[in-house]
């Protein structure tokens, strides 16, 4: 782009018209390249910058998740685990869309609670889900299509959880016009994504909705040996043959010619694709196989924090449904479809990112629970001055 070819080869050289990730980080270091260089020093230094930017500006919307789900104590603790944790900054390194994509969704599931008047004194819906929120949540869901398209999964169910309550009241009065503001912020939110599929429609002569690798991303983590991960040496990348393969047939052709190779192979061999949707599920919630260190301490330590959060995270959502939370249900949801699509591809554990924010949440509404039931007594103040009083 920075050179004047357009949003295209996206591994170097000149491969024609691409459409392989979605547009919206790309553009972002493109304008990051044209005020600082092309693959400057500055320009890393600047992104990086910008992801401790994003990943900062998130403890404003786990704040509120936090207390308006759970109380004033589950926030305190929930932004001090944020702001102290180190792991929770080590894809700040990364030049991606990660660090954004979790700050969006994060900020989407405050506006939510606050449409739904979660955490507030009891009003009625049209005074909570206001026009001008219902155009914001429209116009932050756009956005984050641009960024993180697989996060869509969760709007259809969103869409149904604000409206739920309008459905329920007897006599349905505020439902019509919480529907025309439901169909005003989907209509945002197609607006958003329109010129990207147009695009599209115009560089490939078809309709593409977002993205064009979902057959070479099925085929990298399914093929022979993948075992639940991705075979990152076949990726046109790093591979030459692969990239020459790239080049010669097309962006288009090329994914649907590995696409098909790699259903082929999972029809052969069903069972061992289930065995690898299984694996995946495992390495997303409690952490992928660590590079082999002599540092033990190195290899392990980041997969077993990340597998910690994971289990206490996936705990803390069990508890709160049982407790009836009144954002238990939405978090849920939340928990099953976001990391849906990675199921059935492959698993990084940046792709758990976008859910830190209610991991964390969830994490310390446990222990806060766990706390108050006294399980952990010895954490509390009142345990130490009744056991070490301290002589006058």
């Amino acid at each position: 782009m920075v050179t004047g070819h357009g949003y295209s080869s996206p591994f170097g050289g000149y491969t024609g018209p691409s459409a392989w990730t979605a547009p919206l980080y790309p553009f972002f270091i493109a304008a990051v390249f044209r005020l600082f260089g092309i693959y400057s020093q500055t320009s890393a230094l600047v992104l990086m910058l910008w992801n401790v930017l994003f990943d900062a500006l998130a403890v404003f919307p786990l704040w509120h998740i936090a207390r308006r789900s759970f109380g004033l104590r589950t926030a305190r603790a929930s932004v001090w685990m944020w702001a102290i944790c180190p792991f929770t900054f080590q894809y700040i390194p990364r030049i991606w869309v990660s660090t954004l994509a979790m700050l969006l969704f994060a900020m989407i599931f405050a506006l939510m609670l606050r449409m739904r008047g979660i955490g507030e004194a009891p009003q009625p819906l049209s005074a909570t889900a206001t026009p001008r929120r219902w155009l914001l949540f429209g116009l932050l869901w756009g956005v984050l299509a641009l960024g993180e398209a697989s996060c869509l999964l969760c709007l259809p169910v969103s869409l149904i959880w604000l409206l739920l309550p309008a459905w329920r009241e007897p006599g349905r009065s505020q439902l019509r016009g919480m529907t025309t503001r439901a169909a005003a912020s989907v209509a945002i939110i197609v607006a958003c994504m329109t010129p990207w599929m147009i695009r599209n429609t115009i560089a490939f002569h078809r309709f593409i909705p977002m993205r064009t690798d979902l057959g070479l991303e099925l085929a990298i983590g399914n093929g022979p040996g993948a075992e639940g991960l991705p075979l990152v040496y076949d990726h046109p990348s790093v591979n030459p043959v692969q990239f020459r393969l790239y080049s010669r047939l097309g962006e288009i052709e090329y994914c649907r010619e590995r696409g098909s190779l790699a259903k082929s192979l999972i029809r052969t061999n069903p069972a061992h694709y289930a065995a690898d949707t299984l694996r995946r599920i495992d390495f997303y919630w409690f952490g992928v196989p660590p590079p082999s260190n002599p540092n033990i301490l190195i290899q392990y330590l980041p997969t077993g924090v990340f597998a910690f959060f994971g289990l206490c995270g996936l705990a803390g959502l069990a508890l709160a449904l049982h407790n009836k939370a009144p954002a238990a249900s939405l978090m849920a949801f939340s928990f099953l479809l976001l990391p849906l699509l990675y199921y059935f591809v492959f698993v990084e554990d940046r792709f758990r990112y976008t859910l830190d924010p209610l991991i964390y949440c969830l994490t310390a509404y446990l222990w806060l629970c766990a706390e108050e039931g006294y399980r952990v007594r010895w954490l509390t103040p009142g345990w130490w001055r009744s056991h070490f009083p301290l002589s006058k």
